[in-house]
């Protein structure tokens, strides 16, 4: 086997799918199956069964699977700090990243970083929260940007900023909270928590609010409420334009509802010149960039 045939199998382990693999490989359907044959008779094992819902790796394939995540990620460090050449930072940086925060500050992150270390090639994949860290344990990406809380995370965690959570409201008319359309949203648990603590306090309840506008994207909220449809609670991130009535949200203890983001990684990973240099520039400049 070699380094294609260990990248084959990292895919099939994400994809679960033999056409979506072949895809991303740049390849055909019959000639990706010829290779796994091919990887079979080399083991002397059947490594996955195929059916209509997709791949199913056999106990042989795990254990490969768990090798070839080993394999490739030594390979790959020895590739990239081969590649640093006078010092210079090279390499490509894979990088997940919350949708929200991709929105609204991806672009600015990136080229900030450039300036700095212009050689360093961002390899991003955006989702939400929840779906970033999950590519994070599963070793998919080197580091991510998450909002909200992760608790069961045990590696560094790097605070880049925290923001109020707000109560919004279209200033064409005034709103009775009770009986106005809630517009909500998927979000985190943390999150989800938060807001009905609030609701709780404040003598709302999720269950006699009038909640019958369910969207999946804090814009399509922000433009809905803006357009007199109804209330929401929503992060201060999305609302630099927002033309309404912003509330921020306390507890009747007064602290303020808040929503924080971070960088996550693994000390590990640092082994990565261009992920140390990462957090090294947003350690020193997330004052600038998050304000």
């Amino acid at each position: 086997m070699d380094d294609r045939d260990y990248e084959i199998i990292m895919l099939l382990a994400e994809t679960k799918n033999i056409t979506h693999a072949a895809q991303r490989l740049y390849m055909s359907q019959s000639t990706l199956s010829k290779r796994i044959k091919l990887m079979e008779k080399e083991l002397g094992q059947t490594i996955m069964l195929r059916s209509r819902q997709g791949v199913h790796f056999t106990p042989a394939g795990e254990i490969l699977i768990t090798h070839a995540k080993s394999i490739t990620q030594h390979i790959r460090t020895l590739k990239q700090e081969l590649a640093l050449d006078n010092g210079t930072v090279h390499g490509t940086l894979r990088l997940g990243v919350s949708i929200n925060f991709a929105h609204f500050f991806l672009a600015r992150t990136l080229q900030a970083l450039k300036i700095h270390y212009p050689r360093i090639t961002p390899h991003i994949k955006t989702n939400q929260s929840r779906y970033i860290y999950h590519a994070l344990w599963h070793h998919q990406i080197d580091a991510a940007i998450v909002r909200g809380e992760f608790a069961d995370w045990s590696g560094q965690r790097l605070h880049l900023f925290s923001e109020k959570i707000c109560l919004i409201y279209s200033e064409k008319k005034d709103i009775d909270f009770r009986s106005a359309p809630y517009i909500s949203r998927q979000t985190d648990l943390h999150m989800e928590n938060s807001v009905l603590q609030w609701l709780r306090e404040n003598n709302l309840s999720i269950n006699t609010l009038n909640t019958g506008i369910t969207v999946d994207g804090i814009q399509t909220v922000v433009s809905m409420v803006e357009a007199g449809l109804g209330w929401a609670i929503v992060p201060e991130i999305c609302l630099s334009h927002f033309k309404g009535s912003v509330m921020p949200l306390n507890f009747t203890n007064g602290q303020p509802l808040i929503r924080n983001t971070y960088l996550l990684y693994t000390m590990d990973m640092l082994a990565l010149p261009q992920l140390h240099a990462f957090v090294q520039f947003l350690t020193h400049h997330k004052g600038d960039l998050y304000v």
